[in-house]
């Protein structure tokens, strides 16, 4: 018996309108004019036409007009079937630029195939197969584009998978730290964070097993020059490869710069309070001369009162312990606030320290600090630099109005579930930000213990508000 093949079918058995329609992609039989001849539904969904239209269009038909040309599905000169006919030759995957009958412009990837004519030995027809390409071109070029971005960022940017080791590093990562590629391949990113710095930094990544898409921190990071860096990193993890991916700017310039805005607040502070702490360090001082002279003028006259010499040396004491309160504090206020760690200090605490620096300055020149203490939590904070960012806040108000009478100044605090609140405000209400350096210091102070600063004029009164978060007892493991 005769084995059946596509060749031997008869008619009952085979039905090319049939076949086409069960091929996935867009198929166009034409003939060396370019008249279609054969044609399935998936060609009339690619190209966006009714069947009408495609038997009535000669797709090779050149228009001389050039507007009218590009109203074309297939420009003549563009059409691939072209090298088919004229050179005999198949085309394959050939990409190309189509309008389509709704006005939509799509790509198409096409193959043809000449079919010959057994007379002439010349193609008489030509087959045609397409599919549409424009998602994958858009996602081709979208790669093309972040890689393009990797390339030339001029922030760091790698790949690490779940263990940590590095996978691929962009160029930066030379020009910032110094490592080549092939340097790090055996590495692993905690292998680079500070010791110091590297139980907050996995901190971080625990917010991953928790759910998180993405951890936002800073870190400082060692460069091949045995140098460390601060970097300010942004990690996304990637389910579907299994890989994260971090980003990170240098940012140890700039916060140089912060530090030396930093430093040179304090100093200015630090001047602004000297005449009231030297009027105190002199009353004090004066005063316990004073009783001194008269004790010793007792012991001269051997006239010696037991109470009396108590009482003395109470008032002794007291303004020694005074004196001892303000250096102490001046001491703490002085201390480099980057390098002072993290404590949980009772909000009441910090604002006694600001009026043992501020007080007598105020009371010296006669005005007066009100002060308004409804926060009883405690922060978790840099003592120094919260204590740096409200005297500022003082000192600006002190400036704006100790010229005037009955004038003073308030501190307020308040707190609700997530923050304590400090407001400063004064008797002269002046609605705008007095000194805008000052202001950024307390900002970029704030912004170092997870709060934030703001001038609020919308109310009765303007005011400048600090909010610190609190310190949650039970959130701690």
């Amino acid at each position: 018996m005769q084995p059946v093949t596509l060749n031997n079918l008869s008619p009952e058995y085979f039905n090319l309108d049939i076949f086409l329609e069960t091929i996935p992609e867009g198929i166009i039989i034409q003939n060396i004019d370019g008249k279609v001849l054969k044609y399935n539904g998936e060609a009339l969904a690619i190209l966006g036409i009714e069947a009408s239209e495609l038997q009535e269009t000669h797709l090779f038909h050149f228009e001389e007009n050039q507007s009218l040309q590009k109203e074309k599905i297939f420009p003549y000169k563009n059409h691939p079937g072209m090298n088919s006919f004229f050179k005999g030759e198949s085309q394959k995957d050939m990409n190309l630029f189509i309008f389509r009958g709704d006005g939509q412009s799509r790509w198409i990837s096409l193959s043809t195939v000449p079919i010959f004519s057994s007379s002439t030995k010349k193609p008489h027809l030509i087959l045609c197969t397409f599919r549409d390409v424009t998602d994958s071109i858009k996602k081709i070029n979208e790669l093309k584009q972040t890689k393009l971005i990797f390339d030339n960022s001029k922030d760091i940017m790698f790949f690490t998978n779940t263990e940590g080791y590095f996978k691929k590093t962009n160029p930066q990562i030379e020009k910032s730290l110094g490592y080549k590629s092939s340097e790090l391949n055996s590495k692993k990113f905690f292998d680079f964070v500070h010791p110091e710095d590297i139980k907050k930094t996995e901190a971080e990544f625990l917010k991953f097993s928790k759910g998180e898409l993405s951890a936002h921190f800073i870190c400082r990071y060692k460069s091949k020059f045995e140098k460390y860096r601060l970097l300010d990193w942004i990690i996304t993890f990637d389910k579907e490869i299994n890989l994260f991916f971090y980003m990170a700017r240098d940012i140890t310039d700039y916060h140089l710069e912060e530090l030396d805005l930093i430093h040179s607040s304090k100093v200015f502070s630090i001047g602004e309070m000297t005449s009231g702490i030297a009027f105190l360090l002199s009353s004090e001082l004066s005063l316990i001369s004073t009783h001194i002279a008269f004790l010793q003028t007792l012991s001269e006259h051997k006239e010696f009162n037991q109470e009396t010499y108590i009482n003395r040396f109470k008032i002794i004491e007291n303004s020694i312990q005074k004196l001892n309160n303000t250096a102490r504090e001046l001491s703490t206020f002085a201390k480099k606030g980057e390098v002072e760690p993290m404590a949980i200090i009772p909000i009441f605490q910090i604002i006694d320290k600001v009026l043992t620096l501020s007080k007598e300055r105020f009371r010296v020149h006669g005005v007066k600090i009100e002060t308004l203490l409804n926060a009883k939590s405690s922060v978790k904070c840099r003592e120094s630099q919260i204590i740096h960012a409200i005297i500022n806040l003082l000192n600006n108000a002190y400036t704006i109005v100790h010229d005037f009478r009955d004038c003073w100044v308030r501190i307020e605090t308040k707190e609700n579930k997530d923050f304590v609140i400090i407001e400063i405000s004064d008797s002269q209400n002046i609605k705008e930000i007095q000194n805008a350096a000052l202001f950024k210091t307390v900002g970029i102070l704030m912004k170092e213990n997870l709060g934030h600063a703001l001038f609020d004029c919308s109310g009765e009164s303007a005011k400048y508000i600090v909010e610190i978060p609190k310190y949650h007892e039970e959130l701690i493991s």
